[in-house]
């Protein structure tokens, strides 16, 4: 039986290229994985903790868990991923969010404008 439910909906192994932009203007590009809906969830749950050692690492594992290099290997460990920059973690984070359709994507203004909006 064929399924009405859109390949689309589900994760992929597919590694998706971004650029990451800081808050000082400075593009990085990087590589991500789509999270399983299950894997984001524990993620997302350890910031219910009660432990806030727990709640501060739950980005950095969300982070390490969706960061890869080009070939899908991971980028970093979550030690690593705490250690970034708060500006930096939330730009990743933002590109993960957007990646998994958890967050409208913003377009920056300057390729709005290459786009002639």
């Amino acid at each position: 039986m064929a399924s009405t439910i859109p390949d689309d909906m589900f994760a992929s192994d597919v590694v998706h290229e971004r650029t990451v932009e800081l808050a000082d203007g400075r593009r990085h590009k990087l590589y991500f994985k789509e999270l399983p809906m299950v894997e984001y969830r524990l993620l997302t749950e350890a910031e219910r903790s009660q432990d806030p050692s727990v709640r501060a690492k739950s980005a950095a594992g969300i982070i390490a868990a969706s960061v890869v290099e080009p070939d899908g290997t991971p980028a970093m460990t979550v030690e690593r991923a705490a250690a970034l920059k708060p500006g930096a973690a939330t730009a990743i984070f933002r590109a993960i969010l957007e990646l998994n359709g958890a967050l409208t994507p913003v377009v920056a203004e300057s390729e709005a404008e290459a786009e002639g909006n």
